[in-house]
């Protein structure tokens, strides 16, 4: 029987925890449990998780791998789904999960994040990022079997997450996480364009979309901690 159990780590999400548990109790399938993970919030974040019926464990040390790891052994689901607190999952994103884990074969299957601004312009602007990341992950996938694995908005079985040894502590966890998952001798993951989660683009806004591409780019290839990191953080960057 597959059980999904829902990983969020949190660092001062008072501001967006509601509308992402939310979207998880509005799906048109049951999620097996909610694991809201702190990261050492201040504000009301742990408080208004708990409220929400959210399991709620605490993790000292700082990073989202720390934290997303420590929810992953605190689940009893045997699927494991990664998002972030600023995201929004539409109605039908488990469903569309379940439906593709009734295939024995598949590993992971990993949604389409959409961000969303007032402004219709920088919506179109900050979504060339998702463009170009889902475009390059489906060629990789189709061609040399090296689909790219997301840290947030992605399934995957707890076995396999549990043979590839977790997250880094490393600023672009995802790709070394699917380079792992890339020497396994099977591997299947798919995207599913039925997942798809909107998501807030705080920090474009708060840093800028090229510096944080950038920033990204090169701290990945550094292998540099997230220790540090954040998108409030103008140190970070």
């Amino acid at each position: 029987m597959l059980k999904f159990s829902f990983i969020i780590p949190a660092l001062n999400e008072e501001a967006y925890i509601k509308r992402c548990i939310g979207s998880i109790y509005a799906q048109s399938e049951p999620a097996h449990e909610i694991i809201v993970v702190d990261n050492g919030s201040t504000d009301k974040t742990v408080q208004v998780a708990r409220k929400l019926g959210a399991k709620v464990y605490k993790e000292s040390k700082k990073g989202a791998s720390f934290a997303r790891n420590k929810g992953v052994k605190k689940t009893s689901g045997n699927i494991l789904c990664f998002i972030d607190a600023d995201q929004v999952l539409n109605p039908n994103w488990l469903k569309n999960a379940k439906k593709q884990f009734s295939k024995k074969k598949v590993q992971a299957v990993i949604g389409v994040d959409v961000f969303r601004h007032k402004d219709p312009v920088k919506t179109f602007w900050y979504n060339t990022y998702t463009f170009f990341i889902y475009s390059t992950s489906i060629v990789s996938g189709a061609l040399a079997n090296k689909p790219f694995l997301a840290c947030r908005n992605m399934a995957i079985r707890k076995k396999t997450f549990e043979v590839l040894g977790g997250w880094e502590d490393t600023v672009g966890e995802d790709y070394w996480l699917s380079k792992k998952f890339w020497e396994l001798p099977q591997k299947k993951a798919l995207i599913n364009l039925g997942m798809v989660s909107f998501i807030s683009p705080r920090g474009f806004e708060a840093q800028g979309y090229l510096k944080t591409l950038t920033y990204w780019a090169k701290a990945t290839l550094k292998r540099q901690s997230q220790n540090g990191y954040s998108w409030l953080s103008d140190k970070s960057l």
